[in-house]
C-alpha cells in the first residue's frame, strides 16, 4: 500500500533519553540531567498560562534521544495517517487549528509554574481549569497524593534567560471534535522543556515522545468510522474500519515512524511544539 511504501523511506530512529532529572537524585550521570547548578539567572518565580500551543514543522525539533539531534517525527506520522483516513483531515495545519481554538475557548487551560534556586530550575506543566469564579487553577489531577505536580521537570539556566528542562512526562489534550465531546489525550515520555523565562512571558519549545500504541488506540482508532470509510466519494463504503486499523498498526512498530525506543518492546513518535505563556496567578 502507499501508505507503507511512503512509511520506508524516512529511516530516523533513537533510544528515549529518560536519564535523571531531580537534581536531589543520585540514580543517574545523565549530561542533560539537573545535577549542578547552572547559569546564576536572576529569575527567581513565576506561574503563567499557555496563550497559544502549536505542532513544529519536521525539521523544526527538540533533542528528544539525547544524541544532539532534534527530533520531530509526528507531522510525518500525521501524513501517513492520513493517507489511511481520507475523510479527515490529521494534517499538522488542522492539528494547529484544533489546538488554538481549544486555548481561545478555554477548553484546554495549560498552566506553567517555574522557580530558580542557584540556576537551577523546576518547571511544573499543569492542566489547568475555570473555576466558578471565572479564574484559572490546576486541576485537582494535577498533583499525586503528596500534593506535588505529577508533571515536574528539573533542569538549569543557560543564560539570564534561557532555560532547558527534563526529561520528565506530560499530557496534552486535543479536541478533534468541539465540546461536549471529550478530548483525547495523549500522554508524552521523555517529556522536555527548553526557552527562555522573563517576569513577562514564558516562550519556548516542549516535546517528548508519545508512545505509538496509545495513540493509535486511543487518537486513532475512536476517529475511524465503525462502518469504515467511503475513499473513492461514490456514496459507498469501500475499506472497512478493521483495514484501515491493521494497517495503521503495523506503523507503531515502523522505526520510520515511530521513531523512538522507548524500551521494553515499545516504541514511541516524537514531538516538538512551540508555546507561548503570559503571567497568571492562581
Amino acid at each position: 500500500m502507499i501508505l507503507l511504501a511512503a512509511a520506508a523511506c524516512r529511516p530516523v530512529e533513537g533510544a528515549l533519553d529518560s536519564g535523571t532529572t531531580d537534581p536531589g537524585s543520585d540514580t543517574g550521570t545523565d549530561s542533560d540531567s539537573a545535577t549542578s547548578a547552572g547559569y546564576p539567572s536572576a529569575y527567581t518565580y513565576g506561574q503563567y498560562r499557555l496563550v497559544s500551543l502549536s505542532l513544529n514543522a519536521e525539521e523544526d525539533g527538540i533533542d528528544v534521544t539525547g544524541d544532539g539531534v532534534p527530533e520531530n517525527n509526528l507531522p510525518n506520522a500525521l501524513k501517513l495517517i492520513d493517507l489511511a483516513l481520507s475523510q479527515l483531515d490529521l494534517s499538522r495545519e488542522n492539528l494547529n487549528l484544533m489546538l488554538a481554538d481549544a486555548l481561545d475557548t478555554d477548553a484546554n487551560v495549560y498552566l506553567l509554574q517555574a522557580g530558580n534556586a542557584d540556576g537551577s530550575v523546576t518547571v511544573d506543566w499543569l492542566p489547568g481549569q475555570i473555576n466558578v469564579q471565572g479564574l484559572v487553577e490546576p486541576q485537582p489531577t494535577a498533583f499525586g497524593s503528596d500534593g506535588m505536580p505529577l508533571n515536574r521537570m528539573y533542569g538549569t539556566f543557560s543564560s539570564e534567560t534561557a532555560f532547558a528542562a527534563g526529561p520528565g512526562a506530560l499530557s496534552l489534550s486535543v479536541y478533534f471534535f468541539p465540546p461536549p465531546a471529550p478530548p483525547a489525550l495523549i500522554p508524552v515520555e521523555g517529556a522536555r522543556l527548553q526557552g527562555d523565562l522573563t517576569a513577562e512571558s514564558a516562550i519556548g519549545v516542549v516535546g517528548g515522545a508519545i508512545p505509538a500504541d496509545l495513540f493509535i488506540s486511543d487518537v486513532v482508532d475512536p476517529l475511524v468510522p465503525a462502518n469504515g470509510i467511503d475513499t473513492n466519494g461514490d456514496g459507498y463504503v469501500d475499506v472497512s474500519k478493521e483495514q484501515i486499523m491493521a494497517t495503521i498498526t503495523t506503523l507503531a512498530d515502523n522505526p520510520n515512524v515511530a521513531d523512538v525506543d522507548l524500551g521494553g518492546g515499545r516504541r514511541g513518535v516524537s514531538v516538538a511544539m512551540t508555546y507561548e505563556a503570559l503571567p497568571a496567578t492562581w
